[in-house]
């Protein structure tokens, strides 16, 4: 691979006929201070002797060959001349605010559409050499510049050239965002493989756990790859609270995913069929309820399923202050206004609502709309073959995440092959100074040294 780290900078100049080198990273440094503050009153210098003296900043300190990579990746400039020099020049970006992703305990900084900014970002979490970047330049007519980030000893070789060499034979007149790339590097499936987010200490995170990452010019996002099912039910907050809390809450996503996917289904079934485990005075009032409406339970629920899926959209494409208001505004008019009319009844308003509130405690949007789709499908099918077809419907999306293949890792890992420590993990949240990675996407699970 070409281009590889190739932010980290080294110049050479011939003093008193004797080479002088700076070394340094130019998004961890501020590159004006360090030609206005370091290079120009280090070519004015005429006697080198005791060169720490003399160097025109306050910064200055002498430093080991073993240290280099310490100080260079904290945003020091450093020069070599009989001795190693490291002088304090570090970068100050303007940082922006999430708008989505939103953490309640964790930072809630933002990439931008500087991709210096961004790699500064993840750098500035991750100061090792062995944090890697291989730049490359994407679409014939934009040239934009793409990084791919990865962890030296912790991800796959083969992963990392295997995406590299994807991308190299993408043949496009211009990316304008790094979300262009999931259609080039993912294999047609339902179920999200890459994702996309907002949050550098997630990517970071991800890195850590022997990910790739993608960074882009001119976007906001970093993708993030290879993912699996079992992903979608973490979050950054599981991380900042106690261990028990944490699982607490994703055994809550757990009982959501069946929720989002399942409820409106067995809500229609319940009303179609005699259920006899079903209490009788619940099945009754479920049911003359339905009396009177215009459309049967079936319409009923995909009526509601894409009204609510059309508030959604209209909050992704407003403003953050008024998004809120239109989409209560809206829920409120729309539903009181359903139900009055006899459309739909009053519990098939619940349910709906349930199962779409379900649907947004994951805050990937490539899951929801997954969850959309499977919704539907279980709903249809549950339709047209009554019990059957939701235990057909069942079987089927098990069968798909089960045969699924994120870059030829196993989707519904570590369920299936079997792994009992992931497993405790991926329910749970154990508590953070586990001392293993999740082995299915790293060579080296023990965490500490590499």
């Amino acid at each position: 691979m070409e281009n590889i780290n190739n932010d980290y900078k080294e110049k050479s100049l011939i003093l008193n006929n004797k080479e002088l080198k700076i070394c340094y990273n130019e998004v961890l440094i501020n590159g004006e201070r360090a030609e206005r503050n370091i290079l120009k009153p280090l070519i004015k210098i005429k006697d080198y002797k005791d060169l720490d003296k003399k160097l025109p900043t306050l910064n200055t300190i002498t430093i080991k060959e073993k240290d280099l990579n310490y100080y260079i990746n904290n945003g020091f400039v450093i020069i070599k001349y009989d001795k190693y020099y490291a002088i304090e020049c570090r970068n100050t970006y303007m940082l922006d605010k999430l708008e989505y992703e939103k953490s309640q305990f964790a930072s809630n900084i933002s990439f931008t559409e500087n991709i210096n900014n961004n790699l500064y970002l993840i750098r500035n979490r991750i100061k090792s050499s062995k944090l890697k970047s291989v730049s490359l330049d994407m679409g014939s007519l934009t040239n934009t510049r793409c990084i791919i980030l990865y962890i030296d000893g912790i991800t796959e070789e083969k992963l990392v050239k295997k995406i590299y060499k994807r991308l190299k034979s993408i043949k496009i007149d211009g990316i304008f965002d790094s979300c262009y790339l999931k259609d080039y590097l993912n294999k047609f499936s339902i179920f999200p493989t890459i994702t996309s987010t907002l949050r550098p200490d997630k990517a970071s995170s991800m890195l850590l756990e022997g990910k790739i990452v993608i960074i882009s010019d001119n976007s906001n996002s970093a993708i993030v790859l290879p993912n699996i099912f079992i992903d979608f039910f973490h979050t950054m907050d599981d991380y900042y609270s106690s261990y028990i809390l944490s699982s607490f809450i994703r055994i809550i996503r757990l009982i959501s995913f069946f929720i989002s996917v399942y409820l409106p289904s067995i809500y229609m079934l319940s009303i179609k069929e005699n259920y006899t485990f079903l209490n009788k005075e619940f099945v009754k009032i479920i049911r003359k309820s339905c009396n009177g409406t215009i459309f049967n339970i079936f319409f009923q629920i995909i009526f509601l399923i894409i009204i609510f899926n059309i508030l959604r959209e209209s909050d992704l494409h407003k403003s953050e202050n008024g998004s809120a208001t239109f989409s209560l505004l809206g829920g409120l008019v729309l539903g009181s206004s359903a139900v009055f009319s006899k459309i739909v009844s009053p519990i098939s308003l619940i349910v709906i609502s349930l199962s779409t509130i379900s649907n947004l405690v994951f805050d990937s949007y490539e899951f929801q709309n997954t969850l959309n789709i499977l919704k539907l499908f279980v709903v249809v099918m549950s339709y047209i073959f009554n019990t059957n077809g939701f235990i057909i419907s069942i079987i089927l999306i098990f069968i798909v995440i089960v045969t699924t293949k994120s870059f030829n890792k196993n989707y519904f890992y570590p369920f299936i092959p079997f792994n009992r420590k992931s497993i405790i993990d991926s329910i749970l949240r154990i508590k953070v100074h586990n001392k293993y990675r999740n082995k299915i996407f790293t060579k080296n699970i023990k965490r500490g040294r590499i």
